[in-house]
């Protein structure tokens, strides 16, 4: 009926859509004939035209499926609800959008002198309206919104019948509805259809319920309503052109349309209520027919069940008897439903599948056996469709990793002659039977290429017929032809005469005589003359106690023999190297480290003999174990991962390198010595690594040769060291002395001119004065120049352990009179180094010449203060601080004079220079150096670092 439907809608709105499109050509054409169906009605709007073509695309669009059909439906169907809205909108407030002449010129209005030419009537603006909304309903899942859809529908169809009904009884007011616009013909007979194929999308709503369906009522409605729709209008027509042409009077009118209306709808009456009679005949016929042929079935099925009922019981006692039979087979046997549930299986089945202690039955052959494969789930499928599957052999792999070969058959059994009931399989574990065909296979495949590679012959005396056969290696081994037949008697002779030939010729006839199997190493002569070792295996048969055939082995071993023979020279010769000698040490090992060879050399350098080592421990008991632990660490570290043990010396070669460094070796009398040790792989032919080389060096000599050279080169740097400070101090001392010598030689020559061109004896006196003054300052100029020499001269080894707070107390002591004099405030702190390594006298002066000075140079604006204290730097050197408040110094111009000789840098009177150049002098001959920080008038602080050696 759908389909029915989606095709008259389509038709339907194809024309609603062409009458709109056609008005709209007529509006452009300005062709009148187009605008109405009748000369002289009311006209289609151009704007009406519009919503017609818009309102017949959607009901276009309901016949057909497609992705967006919803989206586009609902698109439109705003678009025409907006279209209604604006103009009902324009026709209630009697105001003018814009819109009704907005593409073209309502001619025929204006030349009538209309109010508002082109626009259409508010009951086509309020139809288009309520059409839009009726579509926009149906897409939305409210139980309400079919309903308002369907209202919607029926209020559209009813004003267009009204119109309708206006035009064809000649009443303005019906097709008019409001003031001053009508509503088209055409437009009113539009909106009918669209109405009413609109309501088509929900039948079940409203008025069209009742013609829908095949109830009587509905049946009754749609033959009746057409008929007496169409009469009652007919007759209406006619009796009101009579009355208009007063053929008849009103009165006789209403009279004649009622009599003709009561004998139509009694003939439609009388139609309808034989149709009906004829309806409830045949119903009553079939409820006859029905009834009838209920009884019929009802003794059928009661047949039917009857019949059922024995075949089934007899299937039920087949079932039984095919379960006894399955569980009682001899074979492997299992009887599945249709599911792929036991129904039954056979104590082989449980042996083959080892399944016994499990209860099955009703199982799923699934998840008894969850590793079996989807394609073997498809076999059983096909067969539970009839098919039938059989293998002759199969492996599977069981969830233990396990080889299971089976041979099947597996085939559908009917629990009725056209039900499948299940199937039934039978299996056969072959794996046995399989693994004895595979080994024989292998067997005789390694036999053929051992044949092949190991050059191994079969050969047969049949003493009965005297008869030698050889296969084809055999032959080529003796290298003759393939056609060669061996003699009895000659076949001997291809054994090199002597003790070959008299070996194999006892050796045959030992055998023949006791049956003793032989097996020997012997030589041959070929066909073409050569030497060749071989191996023969011979056996004896017996037949009734009497031999009467040898057959065996024959293997080609000459170059297993040459080889032998060659690797006893390299080994004869290599163990001569190996014991040759006595200060080189070379073990071997395997790889778990275990010695495998200690060579004499090495017996020699440490005491152990052959039999204490080999095969019975490791190099690691000739090691020193602090030396291997700490290897291990370097070398974890450096490959990321715990390295210890024999693998300290390995890892380098399992890396692919060699490991070739000093080490200490500890004899068996417990004697310590170093040896070069130099570590390798020994690897086989194909690069495996198979074990290790150590070969040792004892390096005692040269290490006590290094020691001697190092202390020799340490001595003779030391001597290098101090011969080039000397020169570097006498350099300086020369240029002291020239400095400080040159002013008061200069002052005395120039006091004895003066002293030689002066007459008066009172100049004289004066001048003698002057001599002693001078001569008195050289003098202990001289002095200071000699005590810098003999601190430089000093050698700093003369040391002894000195406490840093037994020389701060002397100190103390000495200067107690000028501190307690001036107040000076002194803080000292030895904790962090309380004492040090260093020549005591050196010591003193230091204290007293930087304590001294920071008397000396005190300031008077503020207490005076110093401070005197120990440290250490970073690396554990010993560092002494002594700091101040005082004076201070212009650092910026006497910092690189500082610790000059005769340097002051304040006015006061006991300044010499000679102090901080004493100091420093001191410190630097022992190896340290010293360090001044100041700011002028605020203070002084000296830094001396101790030499770490001291």
């Amino acid at each position: 009926m759908r389909g029915r439907y989606n095709k008259h809608a389509l038709i339907a709105g194809g024309a609603v859509a062409l009458c709109g499109g056609t008005v709209m050509v007529g509006w452009l054409t300005r062709t009148d004939i187009l605008l109405s169906l009748i000369p002289n009605l009311e006209t289609m709007k151009w704007n009406t035209a519009v919503g017609f073509v818009l309102a017949g695309i959607i009901l276009c669009l309901q016949s057909f499926s497609f992705s967006k059909r919803s989206v586009v439906i609902k698109s439109l169907s705003i678009l025409l609800v907006l279209f209604g809205a604006l103009h009902i909108y324009q026709g209630l407030y009697e105001t003018n959008l814009g819109i009704d002449e907005l593409f073209v010129e309502d001619y025929i209005a204006r030349s009538k002198g209309g109010i508002y030419p082109g626009r259409m009537s508010n009951s086509t603006a309020f139809c288009f309206f309520l059409l839009g909304l009726a579509q926009l309903c149906v897409f939305y899942k409210n139980k309400l919104c079919p309903f308002i859809s369907s209202f919607f529908n029926h209020v559209v169809v009813f004003v267009a019948l009204v119109s309708i009904v206006g035009y064809m009884y000649e009443i303005p007011t019906f097709h008019k509805l409001t003031f001053l616009v009508s509503m088209a013909l055409h437009t009113s007979i539009g909106f009918l259809v669209l109405g009413f194929f609109f309501q088509m999308n929900t039948p079940q709503w409203g008025l069209t319920a009742l013609f829908f369906g095949d109830k009587v009522g509905q049946i009754m409605a749609r033959s009746l309503f057409p008929l007496l729709t169409t009469l009652v209008l007919l007759l209406g027509v006619a009796w009101v052109n009579a009355h208009r042409l007063g053929v008849i009077s009103m009165e006789f009118g209403i009279s004649l349309f009622v009599l003709l209306f009561l004998v139509v709808g009694l003939l439609m009456i009388w139609f309808t209520a034989t149709s009906l009679n004829k309806i409830d005949r045949g119903r009553r016929k079939a409820e006859a027919a029905l009834k009838e042929a209920n009884a019929k079935l009802e003794l059928k099925v009661i047949q039917r069940t009857a019949a059922l009922s024995d075949i089934n019981t007899e299937l039920q006692k087949s079932n039984e008897r095919n379960k006894i039979f399955v569980s009682q087979a001899p074979n492997a046997i299992a009887m599945f439903d249709t599911e792929m549930k036991y129904i039954a299986a056979s104590e082989k089945w449980y042996e083959d599948y080892d399944l016994f202690g499990k209860d099955i039955i009703g199982k799923s052959h699934y998840s008894v056996f969850p590793e079996i494969e989807d394609k073997w789930k498809e076999i059983h499928e096909k067969c539970l469709k009839g098919d039938v599957n059989k293998c002759d052999e199969a492996g599977f792999e069981r969830e233990d990793g396990s080889m299971q070969w089976i041979k099947w058959e597996v085939r559908p059994w009917y629990s009725s002659p056209d039900e499948i009931g299940g199937i039934l399989m039978y299996t056969e574990d072959i794996s046995t039977q399989k693994i004895r065909e595979q080994e024989k296979r292998r067997i005789e495949e390694i036999w053929s290429k051992t044949s092949d590679i190991a050059r191994i012959g079969v050969w047969d005396l049949d003493l009965a017929d005297k008869k030698v056969n050889w296969d084809k290696v055999t032959k080529e081994i003796h290298e003759v032809g393939e056609d060669y037949v061996p003699e009895f008697k000659t076949a001997i002779d291809f054994y090199k005469e002597g003790k070959s030939r008299e070996a194999i010729q006892s050796m045959v006839d030992h055998t023949a005589e006791t049956g003793e199997p032989f097996d020997a190493e012997l030589e041959i002569t070929t066909a073409s003359g050569r030497s060749k070792w071989i191996r023969t295996i011979g056996q004896a048969e017996y037949d009734k106690g009497e031999c009467i055939r040898l057959y065996g082995l024959f293997q080609d071993i000459d170059q297993i023999k040459n080889a032998q023979y060659a690797l006893d020279k390299v080994n004869q010769e290599l163990t001569a190297i190996l014991d040759s000698g006595t200060n080189v040490s070379i073990i071997s090992t395997d790889l778990d480290g275990v010695i495998t060879h200690f060579s004499k050399g090495a017996e020699a350098l440490l005491g152990y003999s052959m039999e204490e080592m080999v095969g019975i421990t490791t190099p690691n008991v000739l090691h020193c174990e602090e030396e291997v632990r700490e290897r291990g660490i370097e070398l974890s570290t450096e490959y990321g991962r715990n390295i210890h043990g024999f693998d300290v010396f390995t890892e380098a070669v399992k890396r692919g390198g060699y490991e070739n460094r000093e080490w200490t070796y500890i004899s068996k009398d417990e004697r310590r010595f170093p040896v070069q040790l130099a570590v390798t792989g020994i690897r086989d032919s194909d690069g495996n690594l198979k074990g290790y080389l150590g070969v040792a060096t004892d390096i005692s000599e040269i290490k006590q040769k290094e020691e001697r050279l190092k202390e020799v080169n340490e001595n003779l740097e030391a001597l290098a060291a101090r011969l080039t400070n000397q020169n570097r101090q006498l350099a300086n001392f020369a240029q002291i002395t020239s400095h400080n010598l040159r002013a008061p030689v200069s002052n005395l020559l120039a006091l004895l001119n003066l002293y030689n061109d002066s007459t008066d004896q009172a100049d004289r006196d004066m001048l003698i004065e002057k001599f002693g003054t001078v001569i008195t300052h050289l003098f202990e100029t001289l002095n200071d120049l000699m005590e810098a020499l003999k601190i430089q001269e000093q050698t700093p080894q003369q040391t002894e352990q000195v406490s840093f707070q037994k020389v701060f107390d002397k100190t103390l002591e000495l200067l107690s009179g000028q501190i307690l004099e001036h107040q000076i405030q002194v803080d000292f702190e030895f904790d962090e180094a309380s004492e040090i390594r260093y020549n005591s006298d050196y010591m003193d002066s230091i204290f007293l010449n930087l304590m001294s000075n920071a008397i000396k140079y005190r300031s008077t604006n503020r207490q005076a203060w110093m401070s005197v204290k120990t440290l250490r730097d970073e690396e554990g050197n010993i560092e002494l601080h002594v700091e101040d408040n005082g004076l201070g110094i212009n650092m910026k111009r006497h910092a690189e004079k500082l610790f000059g000789l005769h340097k002051t840098f304040h006015r006061n009177p006991d300044a010499k220079g000679v102090g901080l150049y004493l100091t420093k002098t001191q410190i630097v001959a022992m190896g340290g150096n010293i360090k001044a920080y100041s700011e002028i008038d605020k203070g002084t602080k000296f830094v001396i670092k101790f030499n770490k050696s001291k």
